[in-house]
C-alpha cells in the first residue's frame, strides 16, 4: 500500500536543551500536516504578513477564573506582535470589551508567571516616522457582542486578507484565542454546534494556495497549538520528519500501552541483565506485590508524568502557560525550520520591557495534573474540561443517537451537572476527553498518511456513521465490521489515572468507537481489496513507528528519565546507564524500520496489554483510597453519591 507522497527533509539531527530530534531516514518531500505545540511565539515569516487576532470569550465568561486566561493571551500576542508588520497590515476582532475590562483590572489579566502587564496592548498603538512625527496604527480591537455577527465578520475579514495576500504573495498570520477544538474549529459564545466555524469553513474563505499559519490555544496541556500548513503544505521542507509530527499530534491515544511498558519487565531503564531469570517469571511486575507508600507514590508520579508529556504533545513546559524565549527551547526551529523573519531574542526584548504586576500574585491552586495551564485555577481548568465535553458533542452526531453513545453522553452529561466532582474524577474525564479527541485526529491522520478516500469526504469528527451504515452494501458493511474488529485491536482503551479502577463495562473508559469505524469505511470504500490483510498490516506499522519515536523522545526527557530511577530505585531494581539505554532504543528503532512486504511483526508493543484489569501486583494500581472519592475499589466512600452521578465501578 503506497503512503502519501508528502514527508520531509532527512538525517538532520536538531539540538533541543537536553532534547534532540532525529528526523526520518526516508523523509520525503514535505509534510502535509505540521501541527505541533510551541510556548512560544511562532515565526511570522515576514515583515508584511498580514495579521487577524481574534478573541472569542463573552462578556460574561470574561473573569479570570474562567476564561480570562484566553484574554491574557489575546494581549499577550498584541503585545509581542506590535510594531512587526505593516501598520494597517493586522486586524484584532474581539466578543467582549477587552480595553474596559483590561483598564478596570490590568492586574488580572498578567500573563504568565512572570507575572507581566499586557494590559497596554488592549488600546490602540502608535509609531514615530523617520521625520519624527507620531501616527497611530490602525489595530484597535474592533468589539462585536453578538457571536454569529462576529462569526460573520471573522469569516469576511480571513476572505478580505486572503485576496490582499494573495497578490503580494504574503503570509497570513490568523490567532484565535477561545473554546476550540483540535481540528482549530472555533467556538463563539457558547460551545455548540450552532456556535461552532468549522475550520473547513475558514480554509474555504482563505482558499488553498495561500500560505497561512493558525494558532489556537493547546487543547489538553499549556501552551499553544500552530499550524503552518492551514492551507496547503509547507512552501519549504520541514526540518523534522513526517513520524515527529505524527509522535506529536496523536497524543496519548497509545498512552496506555507506553504506561504499562515502563512499568514491567520491559521498562528501557531496567537493566534485565542483572536480574535473576526466576525472578521475572514468578511475578508478573518487578517490585513488591505489595509496594510500600513510597513505591506507590513513584510509579505514579512516573506515570502521570508519562500521560502528561503525551497528552501536551511531547512539547517542553507542557505544564507552565508562559512565553519560553530561550532558543534551545524554539519548537518552531525544531520541527519547521531556522525563522526567516526575528528571532526569538528580539521577542524576549520586548517582553522584558513589559511591567511586571506590583501586586502579590494571587495563589492558584490548579489540578496537579495540569499545571498552571486554563488560566491555573481548579475553576479555570474544571470549566475548560467541561468544555472538552461540550465540545464532544458538537461532533459525532450520529453516535450519541445509537445506544451505546446516548449511555455514555448520559454519563457525560451527569458530570457536567454534578456540582462536586473531586480531583480524581476532573483528572479521568481529562484523560477520557483526550483520548477521544485525539483518536479522531489519529483516524484523519491515517487515511491521510495512506492516501485513503474520506467517508462521504468528511472528517472523523463530522462522520455520520449511522447514515453511512444504512446506505452502504452489505458487503461494503461486512468487510468493515471485519477490518473494524481488526483494527480495534491496534488501539489501546483510555489511560486512567492512578487510583482510578479499569471497568470493562463502562461505556467511556473504552476506546470511542466512531474513528476506528471510520477507518474501517475508509479501507473499505476502496473496493474490494480494502480489507486487504496488506492493508491493516501497513496500518499497524505505521503506528507500531509513530508509538516508538513517541517514546524515544519520553527517553529523552529529563523528568521522565528522574522519575523512572525514582521509582526502579524505590523498588531496589538494577537500572541501566542512560546512554546505554537512548542506543539500545535507537538500535531497536532502525531494526524495526522494514517494510510492510518484508514480513515485520505485528503490533505487539501496543496490544500487549489486553482490555482486561490489570494486576494487584503491578506497583501503583493499588493506592490509599481518596478520602474525597465516591465508592470504588481504589476509593473510600464518597461524601456524595448522588442518584444522577454515576458511581465509579457500576457505570464508569
Amino acid at each position: 500500500m503506497a503512503a502519501t507522497k508528502h514527508t520531509v527533509l532527512a538525517g538532520q539531527k536538531v539540538p533541543v536543551g537536553s532534547h534532540s530530534v532525529q528526523t526520518d531516514s526516508k523523509a520525503e518531500n514535505n509534510v502535509l500536516d505540521a501541527t505541533f505545540i510551541t510556548h512560544t511565539i511562532p515565526d511570522i515569516l515576514s515583515p508584511n504578513a498580514s495579521i487577524l487576532g481574534l478573541c472569542t470569550v463573552s462578556t460574561d465568561r470574561a473573569d479570570i477564573s474562567d476564561q480570562g486566561w484566553h484574554i491574557a493571551d489575546f494581549l499577550a500576542f498584541r503585545a509581542l506582535l506590535c510594531g512587526e508588520t505593516h501598520p494597517k497590515a493586522q486586524t484584532w476582532l474581539a466578543h467582549c470589551d477587552i480595553l474596559s475590562l483590561a483598564n478596570a483590572w490590568p492586574e488580572n489579566y498578567a500573563h504568565g508567571r512572570d507575572r507581566r502587564l499586557v494590559n497596554d496592548a488592549a488600546g490602540a498603538s502608535s509609531y514615530l516616522d523617520r521625520k519624527g512625527n507620531l501616527h497611530h496604527r490602525d489595530d484597535q480591537i474592533k468589539v462585536e457582542p453578538d457571536p454569529q455577527r462576529l462569526a460573520t465578520e471573522f469569516l469576511k475579514t480571513l476572505s478580505e486578507k486572503s485576496e490582499i495576500v494573495k497578490k503580494m504573495g504574503f503570509p497570513i498570520i490568523v490567532i484565535i484565542c477561545g473554546p476550540t477544538t483540535l481540528e482549530q474549529d472555533v467556538f463563539f459564545g457558547e460551545t455548540e454546534a450552532k456556535h461552532c466555524v468549522k475550520s473547513e469553513l475558514m480554509r474555504q474563505a482563505l482558499g488553498d494556495d495561500v500560505d497561512a499559519i493558525v494558532i489556537t490555544p493547546a487543547l489538553f496541556s499549556s501552551g499553544w497549538q500552530v499550524n503552518p500548513s492551514f492551507c496547503r503544505p509547507l512552501a519549504t521542507k520541514a526540518r523534522a520528519g513526517r513520524t515527529e509530527f505524527f509522535a506529536r499530534q496523536f497524543g496519548g491515544v497509545f498512552a496506555k500501552g507506553i504506561v504499562e511498558g515502563f512499568l514491567d519487565w520491559k521498562c528501557p531503564f531496567l537493566d534485565l541483565g542483572r536480574i535473576d531469570e526466576r525472578d521475572k517469571n514468578e511475578t508478573l511486575y518487578p517490585g513488591p506485590a505489595l509496594p510500600s507508600y513510597q513505591q506507590k507514590l513513584a510509579s505514579e508520579a512516573l506515570r502521570v508524568k508519562i500521560h502528561s508529556a503525551l497528552a501536551g504533545r511531547l512539547s517542553t513546559r507542557h505544564s507552565d502557560h508562559s512565553f519560553d524565549f530561550e532558543c534551545r527551547n524554539d519548537e518552531w526551529e525544531v520541527m519547521i525550520g531556522q525563522r526567516k523573519h526575528k528571532p526569538l531574542g528580539h521577542y524576549q526584548q520586548k517582553w522584558a520591557k513589559l511591567p511586571v504586576a506590583t501586586t502579590p500574585a494571587t495563589v492558584r491552586e490548579g489540578f496537579r495534573f495540569l499545571g498552571d495551564a486554563f488560566g491555573g485555577t481548579k475553576v479555570s481548568q474544571a470549566n475548560h474540561i467541561r468544555h472538552l465535553i461540550k465540545e464532544s458533542f458538537a461532533a459525532w452526531s450520529g453516535y450519541w443517537s445509537l445506544p451505546f453513545g446516548q449511555a455514555a453522553g448520559g454519563i457525560f452529561q451527569a458530570f457536567l451537572n454534578y456540582t462536586l466532582p473531586n480531583d480524581l474524577d476532573y483528572h479521568e474525564v481529562f484523560n477520557i476527553m483526550e483520548h477521544r479527541a485525539t483518536l479522531a485526529v489519529l483516524a484523519d491522520a491515517t487515511t491521510r498518511h495512506f492516501n485513503f478516500p474520506r467517508p462521504y469526504g468528511q472528517r472523523c469528527r463530522d462522520w455520520d456513521e449511522p447514515k453511512w451504515t444504512k446506505e452502504s452494501p452489505e458487503s461494503v458493511r461486512l468487510g468493515a465490521i471485519q477490518s473494524y474488529g481488526e483494527l480495534t485491536r491496534l488501539i489501546p482503551s483510555v489511560n486512567l489515572p492512578p487510583g482510578v479502577n479499569y471497568n470493562h463495562l463502562s461505556k467511556v473508559q473504552g476506546r470511542l468507537p466512531v474513528p476506528i469505524s471510520y477507518l474501517a469505511a475508509s479501507l473499505c470504500s476502496q473496493g474490494p481489496a480494502g480489507t486487504d490483510l496488506r492493508e491493516l498490516k501497513s496500518i499497524s506499522n505505521f503506528f507500531e513507528e509513530v508509538r516508538g519515536r513517541q517514546v524515544k523522545i519520553l527517553l529523552e526527557d529529563p523528568e521522565v528519565q528522574t522519575l523512572c530511577v525514582a521509582w526502579l530505585s524505590s523498588i531496589q531494581m538494577p537500572i541501566r546507564q542512560l546512554g546505554t539505554v537512548l542506543a539500545a532504543r535507537a538500535s531497536n528503532s532502525r531494526a524495526a524500520q522494514v517494510s510492510p512486504a518484508s514480513g515485520s511483526q505485528p503490533l505487539k508493543a501496543i496490544t500487549n496489554a489486553p482490555n482486561t484489569a490489570m494486576s494487584t501486583k503491578k506497583p501503583g494500581e493499588s493506592v490509599p483510597p481518596h478520602p474525597q472519592g465516591m465508592a470504588s475499589s481504589t476509593r473510600a466512600s464518597g461524601r456524595l453519591q448522588p442518584s444522577n452521578y454515576p458511581r465509579r465501578n457500576e457505570e464508569w
